[in-house]
Parts: C-alpha cells; sequence; structure tokens
C-alpha cells in the first residue's frame, strides 16, 4: 500500500513538472508604457498651446500587445519596424481618456524593433495616434530612425496643444497570460506539496523496515 502511495505521488510530480513547462512565459504579453515630456518644457518656437491645456500637462498611457500580434518590416541590415496591434490601451492627456473601447479603429501604434528587442532596448523611434469623439492624442519621432520627437493632443472644444523635440520615453515589459501565470502557480504548489510528501515516504519506509538484527557466524558462536 505504502509503495503504491509513493509510486502514484512520483506520478503527479510528473505531472507538476510538466505543467512548470508549459507554464514557461513563450506566449507572454508586452505592456508598453509612455510618458510624455510636460507641453511647457523649453523648445523655442516649436510649442503651442490653446484652449485648457497647461504648460505642466503631459501625455501619459499604455496598451498592450498580445505575443506574435504585429508585423515587422525591415528597414534596413541592422533595422526593424514593427507594427502592433494591441488588444489593450489607454492614453489621456489630463482631459480626455481614450481606449480601445471608445476610440476610433484608425488607432495605429508602430515602434522600432521588435517587442522582444524593446524589453532590453527601449524604443527609440515610433509613432502612434488614437482618436475618439472627445479628441485626439498621438506622439511619435520625426525620422523612424530616431532623433527629434513630436507629441499634440486636440480636444473637441478646440483646444489644441503641440511640442516638438523630446517627444516622450517608453518602458517595456513582459507580463505572462492569466492561463500561463495560472499553471505557474499551480505547479509550484504541486512542488511543494511533492517534495512534503516525498519526506514522509521515506520517513515511514525507513521505519517500515523495522529494527536492526545483528547476525552471528557458526565460528563465533563456536567460541562462545
Amino acid at each position: 500500500m505504502l509503495t503504491r502511495t509513493c509510486a502514484t505521488w512520483n506520478r503527479i510530480a510528473l505531472a507538476v513538472l510538466t505543467l512548470l513547462l508549459l507554464a514557461h512565459p513563450v506566449h507572454a504579453d508586452y505592456l508598453y508604457t509612455f510618458t510624455g515630456v510636460q507641453w511647457g518644457t523649453p523648445f523655442p518656437g516649436l510649442i503651442k498651446l490653446d484652449g485648457v491645456y497647461q504648460p505642466s500637462d503631459r501625455l501619459t498611457g499604455s496598451f498592450m500587445v498580445a505575443g506574435g500580434a504585429w508585423e515587422t518590416v525591415v528597414l534596413s541590415a541592422a533595422a526593424r519596424k514593427s507594427m502592433l496591434h494591441p488588444y489593450a490601451f489607454q492614453f489621456t492627456d489630463g482631459y480626455q481618456i481614450l481606449t480601445e473601447a471608445n476610440a476610433l479603429p484608425s488607432a495605429y501604434f508602430s515602434v522600432l524593433g521588435t517587442p522582444e528587442q524593446n524589453l532590453t532596448d527601449a524604443p527609440q523611434a515610433w509613432s502612434f495616434f488614437v482618436e475618439g469623439a472627445t479628441g485626439s492624442i498621438g506622439s511619435g519621432t520625426v525620422a523612424f530612425s530616431g532623433g527629434d520627437g513630436w507629441q499634440r493632443a486636440t480636444l473637441a472644444d478646440g483646444s489644441f496643444a503641440r511640442h516638438i523635440n523630446p517627444g516622450g520615453t517608453w518602458t517595456v515589459q513582459r507580463v505572462p497570460e492569466p492561463a500561463t501565470l495560472a499553471l505557474l502557480v499551480v505547479g509550484l504548489f504541486g512542488v511543494v506539496a511533492w517534495r512534503a510528501r516525498t519526506k514522509q515516504c521515506g520517513a515511514v519506509t525507513s521505519s517500515s523496515a523495522g529494527p536492526r538484527i545483528d547476525t552471528i557466524s557458526s565460528s563465533e558462536l563456536a567460541s562462545s
């Protein structure tokens, strides 16, 4: 019975290891987070503020891209441009919030490099534009090889803001999909339970062997 129980736990251990292998975040999502410069950041002649926008305002936002949800365009031997297809995004200028739920289908996102490359080398060139009933938000670089940047925002009441150089900065991180994360959690709990049960099996097996019986050879018996 004990041997059968331990064998069952060995099979469970194999299943746990399989779960951990499946949980490896091969198909992960990529979270891009954007922080624009304040509209009032000095750059003579290329700043325009009308309406409600203030010098301390800025663009911020983020979007999520599923693994593989992009097309890569070769720009040169060393440069790649990726057209991204986020399944969720949210951008704000402090007066409006544009998301995948209220933005027009014309929204577009592109970055220099691929999401895998952007994990260690944040985009130095990009372009995105989101538009809805309340207005629009966008940012990018003047040349897609990098360099001067731009950002702009408009509101339905006619308010307008524009800033050129620099356009902002990005951070990029990989986020496991919910299903992948669930597999990882189950796998880790399984490993802990298996280790505890393995120790118990070993302890019971040792104790079930009974006390040690020393044998005495026939020559020792004759001499005694």
